[in-house]
């Protein structure tokens, strides 16, 4: 009786040693999995991220076009600049407020929130 009850004891006191064998193996690959869907998950924001920025520069480069285009047309105006048209005053008053407006809290938050994406993504590279 004795050789069964440690015969017993010594089943039971594996099973608990193979379960958690199991559980850190389980454990490992779901890190692993997790780790792999981050990286999926990062790999599509970068996606994202330089297409936003594409955007964003044609649409600056098209800003831009306009702007010269704007300028060109009040210098192409028969009006001259002590002179000048409805048409043309408007224009002008329009770039230059845009010139001197001052930025607001929202592009400077922008601005702040790019500059730290650039500095992260030139570590992540280094």
């Amino acid at each position: 009786m004795k050789n069964f009850l440690k015969l017993i004891q010594q089943t039971e006191s594996n099973y608990p040693v193979i379960n958690q064998q199991e559980l850190s193996h389980r454990i490992r690959e779901n890190a692993v999995h997790d780790l792999d869907s981050l990286c999926a998950d990062f790999q599509h924001m970068q996606s994202v991220i330089k297409s936003i920025q594409r955007n964003y520069e044609a649409v600056l480069e098209e800003n831009k076009q306009l702007k010269l285009m704007l300028k060109n047309l009040v210098n192409n105006c028969y009006c001259w600049p002590g002179n000048r048209c409805d048409r043309c005053q408007q224009i002008l008053k329009s770039l230059l407020r845009e010139n001197t407006e001052e930025r607001s809290k929202a592009v400077s938050d922008h601005q702040e929130i790019v500059e730290q994406l650039r500095k992260r993504q030139s570590r992540v590279k280094a």
